[in-house]
């Protein structure tokens, strides 16, 4: 990865004057640049690592996962949940977390997302006893989502998702302050974008270089420009989102998906013969 790192940073020294911010997620990638070639940019010349331009462009700053469960803790109150549900916070904390942050990631539209989940949960909770006052779960993580947000806002801080999500919206702005600037992003692995993440890079061809450091020829940004709209975009465009609380109804859920997809590839052969 090196030498494919040298041959770029050699084409950029041969080619380009202009303020240069050199951008990646992987920190040993931008200390290997800014060491070995720091001196041989202007002093303007920023190297920086995603999650530091995020923080710049949000103007927060990033909380580990450990200290968002913590503090996510810190904000519950007993009376919102059963005993027992308080007293496993350290069991669905994470996972309540880890929901969040793909809701943000992914650019979901929160209150289409809670809406389903807490149906289910209805669903599943319904009895005849329509007197008898039901806890939602779902309903209360659905509050706790904003107060958490609320209070990371207030205190400057953000958890991943909510970091990117905040520097995504702000993003247009940012590119036009630096509109002197090029930005040259090495990319380091070929897992699937979340949604920030295909916004961010789209922006980033615009601005200035992309630089795949997986791809064979390097050197050619446009391949990586053609990838990024057509593999990438079959990933995700026919991607359905459907909100369940529990794995035994995920299954369920494949179980009635995979009936549809075998009954309808039937419905096909027979028109065929």
């Amino acid at each position: 990865m090196k030498k494919r790192i040298d041959k770029i940073i050699k084409y950029i020294l041969k080619n380009f004057n202009h303020k240069i911010i050199f951008l990646s997620k992987s920190s040993t990638v931008i200390e290997y640049i800014q060491n070995k070639y720091g001196s041989k940019f202007c002093s303007k010349t920023k190297f920086l690592t995603i999650k530091k331009l995020l923080e710049n462009i949000s103007g927060l700053n990033i909380l580990d996962d450990y200290s968002t469960l913590l503090y996510f803790f810190s904000l519950l109150k007993r009376d919102d949940f059963i005993k027992k549900k308080f007293h496993d916070f350290f069991n669905w904390g994470p996972k309540v977390l880890n929901d969040f942050q793909n809701i943000d990631l992914n650019q979901i539209n929160v209150e289409h997302f809670f809406s389903s989940i807490i149906s289910t949960e209805k669903i599943n909770k319904w009895n005849l006893d329509l007197l008898e006052k039901k806890f939602l779960f779902w309903e209360k993580i659905h509050e706790y989502y904003y107060i958490l947000q609320s209070q990371l806002f207030r205190k400057g801080i953000a958890y991943y998702g909510m970091l990117f999500k905040e520097a995504i919206n702000r993003l247009d702005l940012f590119l036009y302050d630096i509109k002197d600037t090029k930005i040259i992003l090495f990319l380091v692995d070929e897992t699937a974008f979340n949604e920030c993440e295909k916004i961010f890079t789209k922006k980033m061809i615009q601005k200035g270089l992309v630089y795949n450091l997986c791809e064979k020829n390097i050197l050619k940004s446009k391949y990586f420009k053609q990838n990024l709209n057509s593999k990438t975009r079959l990933q995700y465009d026919n991607l359905k989102i459907i909100g369940v609380s529990r794995e035994i109804e995920q299954i369920k859920t494949v179980e009635n998906i995979i009936y549809k997809l075998i009954k309808k590839k039937r419905k096909n052969l027979i028109k065929y013969l």
